[in-house]
């Protein structure tokens, strides 16, 4: 199974703490990356100065995006985890050089290095100053629905004032259908892709064949992720489905829960999983805040409250993701701060 980014990173840190020392090769590209992996390295390190070799350059000489696109060849080639030489960061100020750490990790690197300069740690951490993501500053999402969160769609605006807000899907509209329609439509999709379909989709009782229903459902979020990267998005927050207890479900509607709630959670469990192993999505967790009666006219449709308690929990979701990786690049930056000093 191919490693996530993640996975490498812990294999780096432990590297680093196991007894001993280890040995690091340095590949200038994604040939020789795996020709260093099949001869038992551990880890690959990129060459600020085999970068500008290849091509033809003298080292120091090659822009950032050029060392990132070499870097990004070499992580993809491998399974083992990669750490860059970014010389000093491609720029004199925090701000640049946390921009350089923030894409380094968005490529899937490991590590990254920095050259050191003379700045003093205080005043360079003074002067640091992180701009909220690309995704939450233009302030325009895509909305993907099914019947459920479609009956949201005017609270989620209400709640996200100031933003442009598009609705693409239908009730009843699964998966691999929308995928489809956005990647055959060459439908444009907003820096942040706000999902709220996986109702509609298909399992079996009592977990039977579960492994078969997974792989199948997984597939699926894993083509609609990569066409949405594809058309535009860069953030994705993803609605989990709502798993009430029978007693907070209507009466009147308790014949639809017994019918389709059980699978739920088999959805709930793919998207977590999903959660964990992509830097760009997180949840909007609706199942752990929807547990209660008042919120839907039946089932998992909304009623009023629930619009608008489903839309906090939707802007919850892209707040805290927002501070999460404004503070993880300011945390970089106040590294990058005390090694070059």
């Amino acid at each position: 199974m191919t490693a996530t980014q993640a996975d490498k990173a812990t294999a780096f840190q432990a590297l680093h703490r196991n007894p001993g020392t280890f040995v690091i090769a340095n590949a200038w590209d994604g040939g020789a990356a795996r020709i260093l992996q099949g001869l038992g390295f551990s880890a690959i390190a990129t060459s600020s100065g085999a970068a500008a070799g290849v091509l033809g350059r003298l080292d120091g000489k090659i822009t950032r995006d050029e060392a990132l696109s070499q870097a990004r060849n070499i992580v993809a080639a491998t399974d083992l985890p990669v750490s860059a030489d970014l010389e000093k960061g491609f720029g004199d100020t925090p701000e640049i050089v946390a921009e350089t750490v923030r894409l380094a990790a968005g490529i899937g690197l490991a590590q990254s290095r920095q050259s050191p300069s003379q700045a003093s740690v205080e005043e360079c951490i003074a002067s640091i100053h992180v701009d909220s993501p690309s995704w939450l500053a233009g302030r325009r999402a895509s909305l993907l629905v099914d019947s459920v969160l479609l009956g949201g769609v005017q609270s989620v605006r209400g709640n996200l004032r100031g933003w442009q807000v598009d609705v693409l899907g239908r009730a009843a509209v699964m998966v691999p259908k929308i995928e489809e329609e956005i990647r055959v439509g060459a439908a444009r999709i907003a820096p942040l892709a706000i999902v709220g379909v996986g109702y509609n989709s298909l399992w079996e009782r009592g977990r039977k064949n579960y492994r078969h229903w997974a792989q199948e459902f997984d597939r699926s979020v894993v083509k609609l992720i990569r066409t949405l990267r594809q058309q535009g998005a860069e953030q994705i927050v993803w609605v989990t489905l709502r798993t009430p207890r029978r007693s907070v479900v209507p009466p009147s509607s308790r014949w639809q829960f017994d019918k389709y709630s059980w699978y739920f959670p088999y959805v709930n469990e793919r998207l977590r999983l999903l959660d964990t192993r992509n830097p760009d999505i997180v949840l909007a967790d609706w199942a752990r805040v929807s547990n209660r009666p008042g919120l839907t006219y039946d089932a998992i449709h909304l009623d009023p409250d629930g619009q608008a308690l489903m839309a906090r929990t939707i802007r919850k979701a892209i707040e805290e993701e927002g501070s999460r990786q404004r503070a993880t690049v300011r945390a970089a930056a106040v590294s990058v701060c005390r090694k070059r000093a």
